[in-house]
C-alpha cells in the first residue's frame, strides 16, 4: 500500500473506476430474496445509508459499504424466509437495518441514527426489536453460574447482538477499551449456545502480536516449508468443525490489530474463506467455523479490514463499574458466612453509597490539583480496589465490626484511586476523602497523610520500618546490603497481601504487582527485599526488558527455568517461581504503536502460558504453565519513556 516509484508509474496505464449504484445493487438482492416492494424499499435503504455517512461521527470502525449492505440483506432475508406476510417487509428491514448497525455505534451516535432511521421509516416508529427470550434466559443463567451481575440489560443486549452477528458474518470483530467484557461476552455466548446441542461450541484462544512474524503464518527453512502458529490452529480448527465431529470452533485473534498480519486474512474474512499462504496451500474454512478479533481500537486497520467484518462496539457505558462490585460479592461470599450482623450489606453500603459516589468520581476526575503519573481506566482502578479489599478480609481470622470495614475502604480506595499520585498531590487526595467523603481519619499532620498510615488492631497507626534481622550478615557484602525504609515496608505489605489472592481456584497463579517509580526510588531494591522474605520453596527470577528484547528472548528466557510435570510445566523442584521483570516498558515500540513482547507477557498473565513455536511437529500447542507470579517495575510513562499497553495494566495492581 505504498506509492510507486516514477519510473515505474509510466509503465502502467490508468483506468477510470465506477462508483456503484447502491440502489440498483440493493433492489437486486431484495427482489432476490423475495422482497416484493423492493423499489421502495431500496430507495429508504440507500438513503439512509447516504445520511448515516454524511451525518454520523467519523470513526475507523464504521463501514457502509456494499460488505455492510449485503450482511445487513442477508439478515433480512433469512427472516423473510419464515415470515411470508408482504405487509411485514418494511418492517423486516427496518429491524435489520437497526439491529445490524447498532451494535458498532459509539453513545454519541446511536439517539442521532435512530432519529435518522425513524425519519426514512416513519411508520416503523415505535416498533419492537425481535427478542430472543429463551436464548436470553440462558445467558442469565450462565452469569448466575459464573457470579457475575445477571440483571446488566445493556451487557445482554451486546450479547444478543454478538449472536445477529454470527448468524450472518463468519469473521467479526469486538472493539472496546480494556475491561469492558469482551472476552466475557464470548464465553456467555458460546456457553448458551453449546446448552442441549450434540454440537458444541469451542474457542481458541491466541494472540497474533505475542508471535514474531516468521512463526505467525508459514516459515521456510532451507527450502523446506514449516506452518506457523496460526496455520496450525486454523487447520486444527476446520478439521474439528469438520461434518464428521460437527464442532463450532471459534478462533479468536485476542490482541492489536495492524496492517501486516490481518491483512493476510483477507482471503478468509471475505467471501472466498480460503487461507491462502506463500507455498501456494489454500485451507478452506468449515461452515462451522468462525475467525474473531478482540482489540481495544481500530486506529492500525485499513476500510479493507473493516468492511470484511462485522463490528460490535463496546464502551464504559455500557458495563459502568457496577457490575464489577455486584460480582465481587456474589463471587465472595465465603469471607461474610461466619458474620451475624449483616457485615456485607454494611460494606456494599459504605462502597456505593458513601465513597463511589457521583460527587468523588467528578471530583478526582476534574480536579486540576490531582494528575496521575500514569493514565488508567476506572475499570482498573474498580479492580483493584475490591482486590485489595478481599486481600485484606482474608487475611482477618475473628469477626469482622462495621469500624474495621470502613477502614479497610479507606485504605483500599487510597491504594487503589489515590495509589498513583506524587507526594505533593496526595495531601489534596486526603483532603477529599476527609471533607467529600466524610472519611473518619486523622487530620494531614505535616508530611503525615492517609498514606503513612496502617490498620493496625483496628486503629490508624504510622507505617513502622521493619527491623533488619539479617543486618550483620549482610554486612559482610556492603555492596549487597539493603536497609527496609517505610516505603519498602508499605510495598512489600501490598506485594504479600496483592500476592495472597489465586486468580481462580483451579490454578496456583496469583495476582501480579507493578511498582511505578522514578529512577532511584529503590524499586528494585524492594523487590530484593521482598526476595529476603522467601521461604525454601519460593524462589525469585529476575528478568531485566530492554529495547532489544523481542517475544523470543522472552519466552526462551523462562522455557529455561521450567520442567515438565504431567501436562504442564512447572518451575524446577517443583518451586513456586515470582517472576520480576525489571523495566518492564523498555521494549521497542513499533510503527504501529505496539510492544509486541508485552503482548507475550500479558498472553502469559491471562491465559497461564504460551504457545510453542521451537519445536515443528508441536508448534501451535499451548503450553500450560503453573506456579509461576509476576512482579514488574516501570519508569513514570513521561519524557519520551513508554508507557505499557492497556490492556496488559489491567493484570496488575499498580502503585507508585
Amino acid at each position: 500500500r505504498q506509492e510507486l516509484p516514477e519510473n515505474l508509474k509510466v509503465l502502467f496505464r490508468g483506468v477510470c473506476m465506477m462508483v456503484p449504484d447502491r440502489q440498483a445493487i440493493i433492489r437486486v438482492k431484495l427482489c432476490s430474496f423475495g422482497f416484493d416492494n423492493n423499489d421502495d424499499l431500496s430507495k429508504k435503504f440507500a438513503k439512509l445509508y447516504y445520511l448515516c455517512e454524511d451525518q454520523l461521527s467519523k470513526q475507523k470502525h464504521y463501514d457502509f459499504g456494499l460488505r455492510n449492505i449485503l450482511s445487513v440483506l442477508r439478515h433480512a432475508g433469512n427472516v423473510k424466509k419464515r415470515v411470508r406476510d408482504l405487509d411485514k417487509e418494511e418492517e423486516i428491514l427496518y429491524l435489520a437495518l437497526k439491529g445490524m448497525n447498532e451494535s458498532k455505534f459509539v453513545p454519541d451516535d446511536i439517539d442521532l441514527f435512530k432519529s435518522l432511521i425513524e425519519d426514512v421509516f416513519p411508520a416503523q416508529k415505535g416498533t419492537k426489536p425481535q427478542e430472543y427470550p429463551d436464548l436470553e434466559q440462558k445467558f442469565r443463567n450462565n452469569f448466575f453460574n459464573k457470579g457475575l451481575d445477571k440483571d446488566r440489560a445493556q451487557f445482554i443486549k451486546k450479547i444478543v447482538q454478538t449472536f445477529e452477528t454470527v448468524e450472518v458474518r463468519h469473521s467479526f470483530m469486538l472493539v472496546g477499551v480494556t475491561g469492558t467484557g469482551k472476552t466475557t461476552i464470548l464465553e456467555i455466548l458460546t456457553e448458551s449456545l453449546s446448552e442441549g446441542k450434540e454440537a458444541k461450541y469451542k474457542i481458541h484462544r491466541m494472540n497474533p502480536k505475542a508471535i514474531e512474524e516468521p512463526f505467525l503464518f508459514i516459515q521456510k527453512k532451507l527450502d523446506v516449508y514449516i506452518l506457523g502458529v496460526f496455520t496450525m490452529i486454523w487447520k486444527r480448527c476446520n478439521e474439528a468443525s469438520s461434518m464428521t465431529t460437527k464442532g463450532n470452533n471459534w478462533l479468536v485473534c485476542d490482541g492489536p490489530i495492524d496492517s501486516i498480519w490481518i491483512e493476510s486474512l483477507n482471503t478468509v474474512m471475505d467471501d472466498n474463506k480460503i487461507l491462502t499462504l506463500s507455498n501456494n496451500d489454500r485451507i478452506n474454512m468449515a461452515d462451522t467455523c468462525r475467525l474473531v478479533f478482540e482489540c481495544e481500537d481500530l486506529r492500525n486497520a485499513t476500510l479493507a479490514t473493516v468492511s470484511r467484518a462485522g463490528m460490535i462496539y463496546i464502551t464504559e457505558e455500557d458495563i459502568t463499574y457496577k457490575p464489577y462490585i455486584v460480582s465481587w460479592f456474589l463471587k465472595n461470599k465465603d469471607i461474610f458466612k461466619d458474620q451475624k450482623n449483616k457485615e456485607s450489606d454494611y460494606l456494599r453500603d459504605l462502597i456505593e453509597k458513601k465513597y463511589f459516589t457521583e460527587a468523588f468520581i467528578l471530583e478526582i476526575t476534574i480536579n486540576k490539583n490531582l494528575s496521575i503519573c500514569m493514565k488508567t481506566s476506572w475499570l482498573i482502578k474498580i479492580k483493584n480496589f475490591l482486590l485489595l479489599i478481599e486481600a485484606l478480609l482474608l487475611s482477618k481470622k475473628d469477626i469482622l465490626d462495621k469500624n474495621f470495614l470502613e477502614k479497610v475502604v479507606i485504605f483500599a480506595i487510597t491504594w487503589s484511586v489515590g495509589s498513583l499520585y506524587e507526594h505533593d498531590q496526595r495531601k489534596v487526595f486526603h483532603e477529599i476523602l476527609r471533607n467529600l467523603c466524610k472519611a473518619p481519619i486523622p487530620e494531614i499532620d505535616g508530611d503525615t497523610t492517609i498514606f503513612e498510615m496502617s490498620i493496625d488492631n483496628n486503629t490508624w497507626e504510622p507505617w513502622r520500618t521493619e527491623e533488619n534481622t539479617n543486618l550483620k550478615k549482610s554486612f559482610e557484602s556492603f555492596s549487597s546490603l539493603l536497609i527496609p525504609t517505610m516505603d519498602s515496608t508499605r510495598a512489600i505489605f501490598l506485594i504479600e497481601k496483592v500476592a495472597s489472592v489465586k486468580i481462580d481456584s483451579s490454578s496456583e497463579r496469583t495476582h501480579p504487582c507493578l511498582l511505578l517509580g522514578d529512577s532511584g526510588t529503590a524499586k528494585t531494591s524492594t523487590i530484593l527485599l521482598y526476595k529476603n522474605k522467601f521461604d525454601e520453596k519460593k524462589v525469585l527470577k529476575r528478568v531485566n526488558f530492554s529495547s532489544a528484547t523481542t517475544p523470543t528472548n522472552f519466552q526462551e528466557t523462562c522455557d529455561d527455568e521450567l520442567e515438565k510435570s504431567g501436562n504442564i510445566f512447572v518451575p524446577f523442584y517443583d518451586k513456586n517461581m515470582t517472576l520480576f521483570i525489571d523495566d518492564i516498558s523498555m521494549p521497542f515500540v513499533n510503527k504501529w504503536g505496539d510492544q509486541i513482547t508485552l503482548e507475550l507477557v500479558r498472553q502469559f498473565c491471562e491465559f497461564g502460558g504460551y504457545y510453542l513455536i521451537g519445536d515443528a511437529d508441536n508448534r501451535g500447542l499451548m503450553k500450560k504453565i503453573e506456579k509461576v507470579s509476576f512482579v514488574a517495575a516501570m519508569n513514570h510513562p513521561k519524557g519520551g519513556k513508554n508507557d505499557i499497553p492497556n490492556r496488559l495494566k489491567r493484570h496488575f495492581f499498580i502503585f507508585n
